[in-house]
């Protein structure tokens, strides 16, 4: 493994005996490193399993009982112990002995060590492919690493791959428009427990399309690069919406593909699905850049997607900017995958800026950072994008910690609103209906639960809703705000959309994916989608949704003297799963509901005649003009949600 790009160059490599790890398998993991300086008494020495460089959730150890699992020790050279200080969720500390630890001393830490009659360590969270483990100093017992600059000065650091586990579940990802009679290919994911690729696949599945079967043997030219396998020249005879079914004969597992639109002509707007919002190793996520657009494409069989890293110095030095254009670039595959230059505008203190993600629709763009004394507010950055193409998409605004609170926008850049991340959703709070609400940062993590006595599963959605209702996405549209919806992902694990979930307890939620409804499969045609807000966000299950307002689809701004009478409302789901109800909302109340009828299939139209004068907005600060507007809220009996953007009619 080459040096990992957060660890910096006089940082020497300790070895971890096996350098192979599995999600869920147990074993015990040997790490050995000679100490590059001297250690001073006072001190304490950490196993570092997470912090915003070393993204952890590999391991999660204790030191209080030898016979459990997870017993994690430390030993110095000459077999004597380090006593245990503390563990919590970022490192598990020791403290250094009296006369402290010289330069050249060897130590010895064991993750799941049986000596005490303990069952060994069992890896916990995602597969993230080649990562590491660090050892450190800190200076108190419950602290954590963190550093001033883009690379950790450890002690030393520990490589080692963590696979994905054993095989649990089949997941087939279709395109979700086709053509009648095209051939087309499908991604089948051998999933483990966690959500990843797993470390075994099916050698042979039997792939059902309607009434017609085929059996497929798999060759190593079907394996992607992402460890899933391709389904190739698949075909539909006829026009509708099919959900190719496909058994492994072998294991007995089984999958059914994502809803398909089978459409006589190729010439109108095809569904595609993306994710636009992830972080990689050039800021605080796991994992290179490469890794995430493969994992995009060929992992999750999406058909655009965007990286999003921060933009502050300390995280991404200048010369990083570069290396996410050139990737981008690299990765952008007009008719197969489209990729957009992007970056995240992290402001970070808390004071209603909210984050800010600026993406741009060519091979070039720049990232105006929010430093201090720079583009440091959202004036200052729509000020610097004056003159250039782009599009701002508010980030996880309802979140307690980096809200938006929607008071300064540019109508021109600002389109989009990300209702939807792995934080849950911003559209409104739990106390109104919302049933994924915003959640804090670490509330319930397993090492904090187990200070308080108590279980992440223990927590209710009420303690771990956190939120500033300042950044509820309806406040945004009731204040004028035209902005359609996104979802997106911040999991910062190098696996955008996997179903990998991030959180605990009843808060535990999967990243967002984005579809939009675009001409081809084209930047230029992607990037003109998400401005014209033809954009569904979803909780990451593929449900295809149609909206449109008197003909006009969703995203639409309708003048009054086109619609001066009723507005008929259209509405055609295709589901992942049964619907449980379908809510058209209007001025955030919902004014007309559809439940599901067993059935993942859905269409029907709704006649609105109550008079515009009688609903219109009219003391909007960000509308200059009265408004209504409509958009549909999608839920699945599985719980898996949708959101069309909003249709607005707009006059006096």
């Amino acid at each position: 493994m080459s040096r990992p790009f957060r660890v910096a160059e006089d940082v020497p490599a300790g070895t971890m005996t096996p350098a192979i790890a599995h999600v869920g398998k147990a074993g015990t993991w040997t790490l050995e490193a000679v100490l590059p300086r001297d250690v001073p008494a006072g001190q304490f020495l950490a196993l570092v399993l997470g912090s915003r460089w070393v993204k952890g959730d590999s391991f999660l150890v204790q030191t209080d009982d030898p016979a459990g699992p997870d017993y994690l020790t430390a030993r110095r050279g000459d077999g004597s112990t380090l006593e245990p200080a503390c563990v919590t969720s970022y490192s598990a500390t020791f403290a250094v002995p009296a006369k402290g630890l010289p330069r050249g001393e060897r130590v010895r830490l064991v993750i799941g060590d049986t000596g005490g009659g303990g069952p060994g360590a069992t890896p916990v969270g995602a597969a993230k492919g080649k990562t590491f483990l660090a050892l450190d100093i800190l200076n108190k017992a419950d602290g954590q690493s963190h550093y001033n600059d883009h690379v950790g000065h450890y002690l030393a650091y520990f490589p080692f791959d963590y696979r994905g586990g054993a095989l649990d579940r089949l997941v087939l990802l279709a395109p979700a428009t086709v053509g009648v009679g095209e051939a087309f290919d499908a991604v089948l994911r051998p999933q483990d427990a966690a959500g990843t690729v797993a470390d075994d696949r099916p050698e042979r599945v039997t792939v059902t399309i309607g009434d017609r079967s085929q059996s497929i043997t798999f060759t190593e030219a079907d394996l992607t690069p992402a460890g899933t396998l391709r389904l190739r020249g698949l075909a539909a005879a006829e026009p509708g919406v099919l959900r190719i079914a496909c058994t492994d004969p072998d294991s007995g597992l089984s999958a059914v593909s994502n809803p398909v639109r089978v459409v006589a002509s190729p010439d109108g707007d095809q569904c595609l699905w993306g994710i636009i919002h992830e972080h990689t190793e050039i800021s605080d996520g796991h994992g290179t850049l490469d890794r995430a657009y493969t994992n995009m494409r060929h992992g999750s069989a999406l058909d655009y997607g965007a990286v999003s890293d921060h933009d502050h110095r300390y995280e991404t030095p200048d010369f990083t900017w570069p290396m996410t254009v050139d990737a981008a670039k690299r990765h952008h595959a007009p008719g197969a995958f489209v990729t957009l230059l992007g970056y995240e505008w992290a402001k970070w203190r808390r004071n209603g800026d909210g984050d800010r993600n600026v993406y741009y629709p060519g091979d070039e763009g720049a990232m105006i950072r929010s430093e201090t004394g720079e583009a440091d507010t959202p004036p200052k950055l729509f000020a610097a994008l004056a003159d250039r193409e782009a599009v701002v998409i508010p980030h996880h605004p309802a979140y307690g910690g980096q809200w938006c609170d929607f008071k300064d926008h540019d109508a021109r850049l600002e389109r989009l609103i990300e209702i939807y991340s792995v934080w849950g959703n911003s559209e409104r709070s739990l106390a109104d209906g919302n049933p994924l609400p915003v959640r804090g940062t670490r509330t319930n993590h397993p090492v904090r639960a187990r200070a308080q006595g108590r279980r992440p599963g223990d927590f209710t959605l009420a303690e771990l809703e956190d939120i500033n209702p300042l950044g509820f996405v309806q406040r945004a549209l009731a204040i004028g705000w035209r902005a359609g919806f996104t979802a997106g992902g911040d999991m910062h694990g190098a696996h955008p959309g996997d179903d990998v979930t991030r959180g605990h307890g009843p808060a535990t939620y999967r990243p967002g994916l984005t579809a939009l409804w675009a001409a081809e499969r084209t930047r230029e045609a992607v990037f003109r989608a998400l401005r014209d807000r033809r954009t569904v966000a979803t909780t990451g299950a593929r449900i295809v949704v149609q909206f449109a307002v008197n003909g006009r689809p969703m995203g639409s701004e309708i003048p009054l003297s086109e619609a001066p009478g009723e507005r008929v409302i259209a509405v055609e789901v295709n589901g992942t799963a049964p619907i449980d109800r379908i809510e058209v909302v209007r001025n955030n109340a919902d004014v007309h509901t559809v439940a599901g009828s067993r059935t993942a299939d859905v269409a029907f139209t709704w006649r609105d005649d109550a008079p515009f004068s009688d609903l219109a907005i009219t003391d909007a600060p960000f509308s200059p003009e009265p408004f209504l507007f409509y958009y549909l809220r999608v839920t699945q009996a599985d719980g898996q949600m949708a959101w069309a953007s909003p249709v607005w009619i707009v006059g006096t």
